[in-house]
């Protein structure tokens, strides 16, 4: 993380957008790590700063290159951040991230799988409270 610094230290702006790339996959990869060590914070941390890598590359003055990989890692990030909400029980987070997902790519069986775990989540939920007020 050292060599990432902080994302408030840095002025994404003014960087190359080879530098956000790649300054987004290192956070992506930091989070990749964390989850699977069941660090959920720090995964969520690491994937929101990718994420905010990505979201200022301005796609007017973006090669078609870059606007693929943005995409992609967008995609992937939204994916693994849906995760981290999902184990979480933030429900409605991860639908929302899903569904941002299955907006770019409609057919993707992660997040169509986490959206349903979390529709299913937010069922059981509603149904445990209906059955607690009927008491």
């Amino acid at each position: 993380m050292d060599e990432l610094g902080s994302l408030f230290n840095l002025d994404l702006h003014l960087m190359e957008d080879e530098k956000k790339l790649e300054f987004a996959q290192k956070y992506k990869e930091l989070g990749k790590e964390k989850f699977t060590e069941n660090n959920l914070e720090a995964a969520f941390e690491h994937f929101t700063n990718a994420i905010k890598c990505l979201l200022v590359i301005d796609p007017k003055d973006a090669s078609e290159t870059t606007k693929a990989i943005k995409k992609e890692m967008l995609s992937l990030l939204y994916n693994n951040t849906a995760g981290c909400h999902l184990l979480k029980g933030n429900w409605g987070s991860a639908i929302d991230l899903c569904n941002s997902v299955l907006e770019v790519e409609p057919t993707n069986v992660k997040a169509l799988y986490r959206r349903g775990t979390a529709f299913i989540e937010i069922q059981v939920s509603n149904f445990k409270i209906k059955s607690i007020i009927c008491l």
